[in-house]
């Protein structure tokens, strides 16, 4: 047998040189767009920085600034020119934060006595403020984070940059929410009275038996595309009214509420139909000696 020259290699398969610029060119394409990902990024902050300054929320200038640091500092390693507007816009954010948390409580109550929004002066002192009826809508103002947080007393809304003007924009939003639906008493008791047969078959007990009052807005809520969305703190300002305005009674059945210690399970309606907390709903027929 003949053997090879030791200096002989091994024949080589030919260069695919189109599969080899296809994969330059896709390598190409795949850092263009994280660059072009990145640049709509910055894009987004400077236009909400341009809002934000042009507002006043100084606090939101700060957070948006200190949220997206890590985008900033890869354009500032690149040298782009927009940093230095940004970076002067964050130095002259920080320097008013401060004074813009201090002056919360003169700011919300100038624009209780101007515009059409309700702070309850009386049990209202920093940092938790009630806004709208029955105090309602809660917000708490955290000093050290520089954030407003707003709920209700069924859930959070959200949390923000302590800004007055955009908490007192996010507190009339769910004002009229709550409090800005028409309400047609009769309807909604009706429609309360079949999530609550559709509750009791559920649990397969007999009607006039009591059900949780939570179970009955489960029901309600998947009803339908009327209530589509439904919320609780929604369906307690409903309740409330109903209690409030009435009727009482639908199809020859009285409605009634029955009061409970637990919080958990129960609901503080509004005004003054919140004497206290309510867990069980139940129809019953009017007691005809009353």
């Amino acid at each position: 047998m003949e053997e090879k020259p030791l200096n002989e290699t091994a024949e080589q398969p030919p260069t695919d040189e189109l599969l080899h610029e296809l994969e330059q060119v896709s390598r190409s394409v795949g850092d263009m767009q994280e660059q072009l990902n990145r640049t709509r990024k910055l894009e987004k902050l400077l236009t909400d920085l341009t809002e934000f300054r042009d507002q006043s929320w100084w606090v939101h200038v700060k957070a948006a600034c200190e949220r997206e640091k890590d985008l900033l500092k890869s354009f500032r390693e690149q040298g782009h020119s927009a940093i230095q507007s940004v970076e002067t816009l964050y130095r002259e954010a920080d320097a008013k934060v401060r004074s813009v948390i201090q002056n919360l409580p003169g700011e919300f109550e100038r624009a209780a006595k101007s515009e059409s929004i309700s702070l309850d002066f009386s049990r209202s002192r920093h940092p938790k403020y009630l806004f709208s009826e029955s105090g309602f809508i809660e917000v708490l103002i955290n000093d050290k984070k520089q954030n407003a947080r707003i709920s209700t007393r069924e859930g959070n809304l959200g949390t923000l940059p302590a800004d007055a003007g955009a908490i007192l924009e996010k507190v009339k939003a769910e004002d009229e929410r709550l409090f800005g639906r028409k309400f047609n008493g009769k309807r909604f008791l009706a429609d309360l009275r079949a999530a609550y047969l559709a509750a009791i078959k559920a649990k397969k007990t007999d009607d006039g038996e009591p059900v949780p009052i939570r179970e009955v807005f489960n029901s309600l809520s998947g009803r339908t595309k009327a209530y589509k969305g439904y919320k609780k703190d929604e369906f307690l300002v409903d309740l409330s009214k109903l209690v409030q305005e009435g009727p009482a009674e639908t199809d020859g059945l009285r409605f009634e509420l029955q009061q409970t210690k637990d919080t958990a399970e129960g609901m503080l309606l509004l005004g003054v139909a919140g004497r206290g907390m309510v867990n069980l709903l139940i129809f019953r027929k009017p007691d005809k000696t009353s």
